[in-house]
């Protein structure tokens, strides 16, 4: 299998290093808010997830 050596092969390792290994999450990019600078969804859920362990 050829390597991928253009830009879009080395976004794909470090994307798929912090989902499977780092355990992030790959959001959509018409989720993110650039007013805000933050993925709304991701964040809502991260932050009912704290809340669930209290």
């Amino acid at each position: 299998m050829p390597t991928n050596t253009h830009e879009s092969g080395l976004e794909a390792l470090i994307i798929n290093h912090l989902i499977d290994i780092n355990g992030f999450e790959q959001g959509t990019s018409s989720d993110y808010n650039r007013e805000c600078a933050v993925d709304e969804p991701l964040l809502i859920f991260d932050v009912e997830d704290k809340e669930d362990m209290e």
